[in-house]
């Protein structure tokens, strides 16, 4: 376990020298934050097992995703994520909280199967503004992803995105 512990801060670098998901080689298998905003590189990084947050936060830079593959244990803290990058929780993943959440860009995986539901906790700098999702049937497994980002200019009120690639997106 790799613990962060520094009131003022830190900012990751060799102690997570591989974007591969297997422990060892720099990789830690578990996190946790006590205090400080840990500030991540601009290179994707895999926690193999769990992230747990008991104070401080997380700051992802621009393309650095940053995936969980344990628990992602926020308590009161937030992950800020910059643009072009992600919180990512694949297959087997969960998150926990009590106030805490991604302010940003936060995906999840979709399991095959009828009735399916996720929630992304999800926010802006000062409101958590969740988004609950329930698929009526999924026939192939894949990712969902849920921002706060707003992708330009929302459309008039009652009318729908248009234009290619056009997905659902919450405006608040």
């Amino acid at each position: 376990t790799l613990v962060y512990n520094n009131g003022a801060g830190s900012t990751v670098s060799t102690e997570w020298n591989s974007s591969g998901g297997s422990a060892g080689a720099g990789v830690p298998q578990n996190v946790t934050v006590q205090q400080g905003t840990i500030t991540m590189p601009a290179t994707a990084r895999t926690v193999p097992g769990n992230l747990t947050f008991n104070g401080g936060g997380m700051a992802l830079s621009s393309g650095g995703d940053l995936s969980v593959k344990g628990t992602l244990a926020l308590g009161a803290s937030n992950i800020t994520t910059a643009t072009g990058s992600k919180v990512i929780l694949p297959v087997a993943a969960s998150l926990t909280r009590s106030t805490g959440y991604v302010v940003g860009n936060l995906q999840k995986n979709v399991a095959t199967g009828s009735g399916v539901s996720r929630t992304f906790e999800i926010g802006d700098a000062g409101n958590y503004t969740p988004v609950d999702v329930t698929l009526a049937s999924v026939s192939s497994a894949g990712d969902l992803l849920a921002s706060t980002a707003v992708p330009g200019i929302p459309p008039a009120a009652g009318m729908p995105p248009t234009g290619s690639g056009i997905s659902q997106t919450k405006y608040v």
